[in-house]
């Protein structure tokens, strides 16, 4: 296991390195590598979340949202019950929208109180929340301003608050 850590911290390493050519961007750009690092941000160490969510940053935004498809994260029971929003059959491969409702759980659950936060953050393996969740809004904020992602971050926002005042 501590071999496959270090092998995926190198492999990180490599991404950061070469993200800053254009031509590497675009292919890193796709919904496979995206799957793949937000993965990363859930399962991985602090050390490997920090490097997959600055690619994260990076490339979900070169990304076309209406060609994304990307494998998210399933949540426990515990989640869901405290993100109302969540159809929790369709979120295992997601789109554009499934991603960014993620997003918006994770910052949620950062935000639990803190015996909830300990008892979830061990059960899904999310050890760094608060750098999740200040990380998932800091990309939500980038998304805005992309016009491509703008009316998509809109709405799911919009939704989300729609369903609080409901219950």
């Amino acid at each position: 296991a501590v071999q496959t850590m270090d092998t995926t911290n190198d492999i990180l390493e490599l991404l950061s390195s070469i993200i800053e050519t254009e031509v590497c961007r675009k292919q890193l750009a796709s919904s496979s590598w995206v799957s793949l690092l937000v993965g990363l941000l859930h399962f991985g160490s602090d050390v490997m979340q920090r490097k997959a969510m600055n690619l994260v940053i990076t490339l979900l935004p070169l990304c076309a949202p209406q060609n994304l498809s990307v494998e998210i994260p399933v949540l426990s029971e515990n989640e869901y019950e405290m993100a109302p929003s969540v159809n929790k059959d369709t979120d295992i491969v997601g789109n554009a929208q499934s991603l960014v409702l993620y997003f918006l759980r994770i910052i949620g659950v950062a935000h639990l109180p803190n015996q909830k936060l300990h008892q979830t953050s061990k059960k899904n393996c999310l050890t760094n929340l608060p750098f999740l969740a200040k990380s998932y809004i800091l990309l939500l904020r980038n998304l805005l301003s992309v016009p491509a992602w703008h009316g998509l971050v809109v709405n799911v926002l919009h939704q989300s608050l729609e369903s609080f005042s409901s219950v």
